[in-house]
């Protein structure tokens, strides 16, 4: 089934699962780090109930791009969401959880913006720059992702283990 059939179908079976992409964050959450790598802010957030989100905006001339990855334990996976607005155009999922593999794959982003993108296009030398402004922020997305599982793995670890003699 194609990635974004499958983001709808477990969507739909599972609604409460959703989240609201690129919505406002938790009062309680806070940002740990931040840069800004060609346009691109990457930021890694800790949330207030122990989650953790990866997340990348891009805004340009007329338009905005949202991605993120949250991280959370007990979740079976990846909760993935974005959204792209253009103008009155708004695209965009419901975050849907993915298997971690495939959430934080770049085939993941790369298809999700170009659905978007034809929603709601831009210009030619518009969405190059974009493209571009993505490729070059994807290694310090994708490195602050890698840390998230992995202080998510560890966590999920230490509740497993919880009482366990040795």
């Amino acid at each position: 089934m194609p990635f974004f059939a499958r983001a709808v179908f477990v969507a739909a079976l599972f609604p409460a699962l959703a989240v609201q992409a690129a919505g406002p964050l938790d009062p309680d959450s806070r940002i740990v780090s931040s840069t800004t790598v060609e346009g691109v802010v990457v930021d890694r957030v800790a949330e207030s109930d122990g989650g953790r989100l990866v997340r990348m905006r891009r805004g340009g001339h007329g338009y905005r791009f949202e991605y993120l990855l949250e991280y959370w334990r007990g979740n079976g996976g990846v909760v993935v969401g974005a959204t792209f607005r253009r103008g009155d155009c708004r695209s965009g999922d419901a975050g849907v959880i993915l298997p971690t593999g495939e959430a934080m794959a770049r085939a993941t982003l790369d298809f999700r913006i170009g659905e978007y993108l034809r929603e709601c296009p831009l210009s030619p030398a518009r969405e190059g720059a974009l493209r571009r402004s993505l490729d070059a922020a994807w290694p310090a997305f994708s490195a602050l992702a890698r840390q998230a599982l992995a202080e998510t793995d560890a966590e999920n670890r230490a509740i497993a283990d919880y009482g366990k003699q040795d």
